[in-house]
């Protein structure tokens, strides 16, 4: 369940993450102040027919910012192309996808920012505690540069490995470094169940969805293979409310597991296609860098070093960036091109 919400707004965008109780995160909204916007989950949208396309079974539309969209079941609907409609995102845009959204009932909620549609999603539209602290940053910073990995380390020692593919999101479990207990068939229940809990947390964390496949430790008895399809789905249901199903692992010992999509998986927005750090995410590491150097050094003068490709991001927006900077850090900060291609806050 949802316990808090780390929150930062600042020069390097907006950053949101929703808790458990313990800490843990369990749902994500990244918002460089780089990124275009487009059709969040949640949020309603005006948009413009442009095809109608029975043989794909829906519609495409347009929405007012100019965004490609897909309208499912079109053949339910009495729509026409160039007729306008209010419609409802259900999926964000991925990777080869475009947003896919449903017609506006009247029972949905208001027009909502990306963020509100965020946190009404992650809570129920339940009160739920806000922390904005210079900790709570720190937090947010930690917990993108985990998400930038592909592996995460079980809470018992050894880790997952979340490989995504052009077809499904393959899971490997790997129990190196993990203190065996008991008999062996024992060990492996104790590793597939907490990996179970692990995989459920990531994928929410992480916006995975589609096909899943979880690679379990042998040995596994139908029982147990049960067991552990309860653990990852109960734990799954605790911190998203997307539609998952998923089948007891076979008797090669892999689980399938189908999620509904979402929002962008996370990876996307953080690094390319060769799973390589996006500008965008550099230039958000800088500016996040410079905001806890400026506040430790109140009265140095400072230049902020980015990388040449962040750097370049930064100059389409300079005014933009160099006006929120000197309204917080007054004349004393410059951001110039790094010599060593990396982040650095250099005094001068």
């Amino acid at each position: 369940m949802i316990d808090h919400v780390l929150s930062y707004d600042g020069l390097a965008g907006i950053g949101q993450v929703a808790c458990d109780e313990v800490g843990q995160p369990t749902q994500i909204y990244y918002a460089p102040t780089t990124t275009v916007a487009g059709a969040f989950p949640g949020q309603k949208c005006e948009a413009i027919v442009r095809g109608v396309a029975p043989g794909q079974g829906g519609l495409f539309l347009e929405s007012d910012t100019g965004e490609d969209l897909f309208l499912s079941n079109a053949r339910s609907t009495k729509l026409l192309e160039g007729q306008r409609c209010q419609v409802l995102c259900v999926a964000s845009a991925r990777r080869g996808k475009i947003a896919c959204v449903r017609l506006n009932r009247d029972d949905d909620a208001a027009f909502l920012s990306a963020r509100d549609a965020w946190i009404a999603g992650v809570t129920g539209g339940d009160e739920v505690r806000v922390i904005d602290t210079s900790d709570a940053h720190i937090q947010i910073d930690e917990i993108l540069e985990a998400l930038c990995t592909l592996t995460t380390t079980l809470p018992s020692g050894g880790r997952l490995t979340i490989s995504p593919t052009e077809a499904l999101v393959a899971v490997d479990i790997d129990t190196a470094g993990r203190k065996a207990r008991g008999n062996r068939a024992e060990t492996a229940h104790s590793i597939n169940l907490e990996a179970a809990a692990e995989l459920a947390r990531q994928i929410a964390v992480r916006d995975l969805g589609g096909a899943v496949v979880l690679d379990c430790v042998a040995p596994l008895s139908k029982v147990r293979g049960q067991a552990v399809r309860g653990t990852f789905l109960n734990t799954f249901s605790g911190v998203s409310n997307r539609t998952v199903d998923a089948l007891a692992p076979s008797k090669f010992g892999l689980m399938e597991i189908a999620i509904a999509w979402g929002r962008q998986p996370i990876y996307e927005r953080l690094l390319d296609q060769n799973g390589q750090i996006l500008p965008d995410t550099e230039l958000w590491r800088g500016l996040r860098f410079l905001e806890c150097e400026a506040a430790q050094r109140r009265t140095d003068r400072l230049a902020l070093e980015l990388p040449k490709d962040a750097f370049d991001l930064f100059q389409i927006k300079r005014a933009d960036y160099m006006q929120r900077i000197q309204a917080r850090f007054g004349a004393r900060v410059d951001v110039v091109q790094s010599p060593r291609n990396r982040i650095e806050v250099a005094s001068l």
